[in-house]
Order: structure tokens, then C-alpha cells, then sequence
């Protein structure tokens, strides 16, 4: 995908793809203010995820292969209810230091 094309795109929802396992770059979607990914159970990575400005909230349901937790800016709420026990710790110790993340529960 190229994010540029989609920079005026404000939600971005990857729902039901049991087979990616990374997301693209999406530093040029500068209008970008929420990333749902539900139901990826390969997703490994997500990609930087701080030069997005305008991002307020990322929800991750159902992604359980996750390995780490992307860069965020400031601004943004977790919405950590379905994300995988093991990143739960991270997004916690987060919050926790110059609170990086809101985490919504």
C-alpha cells in the first residue's frame, strides 16, 4: 500500500486476514486518527506508528502472534482489552513512564 494515497483516510480497519503478518509503512497517512486490526492471528509487527500525528486510538483483537508493541505518539489510547496477555505488561510499563499511551480499559 502506498500511504500516500491514502493520507486523508482517518480509520484504517484490517479485519479478517488471517495471513498477513505485517503491516505496510503508513507515515503518509497524515490523517490517520484510528488503526483496528481484528481477527490477523499472523500479524507479527506493526510498523512505527509516531509520525502519525493525528492518531488518537489503536485496537488490536485477536492478533496473538504480535511480538512488540509499535512506536506511538503521544496522544494515543490503547484500547488494550483483546491484546495478547504477553504485550499487556509492555503497554502497562508504558503508561507507567512519561505516559507515552493512555491505556483504555
Amino acid at each position: 500500500m502506498r500511504a500516500g494515497r491514502f493520507g486523508r483516510a482517518t480509520t484504517l480497519s484490517v479485519n479478517a486476514c488471517p495471513l498477513i503478518t505485517t503491516l505496510p509503512d503508513l507515515n503518509g497517512m497524515e490523517s490517520l486518527r484510528t488503526l483496528t486490526c481484528v481477527n490477523c492471528y499472523a500479524l507479527t509487527s506493526l510498523p512505527d506508528l509516531s509520525a502519525l500525528p493525528r492518531l488518537e486510538r489503536v485496537k488490536l483483537e485477536n492478533c496473538d502472534q504480535l511480538r512488540a508493541l509499535p512506536k506511538l505518539p503521544q496522544s494515543v489510547e490503547w484500547d488494550d482489552s483483546h491484546v495478547p496477555e504477553h504485550l499487556r505488561a509492555a503497554i502497562q510499563l508504558e503508561a507507567d513512564a512519561v505516559a507515552p499511551a493512555r491505556v483504555v480499559t
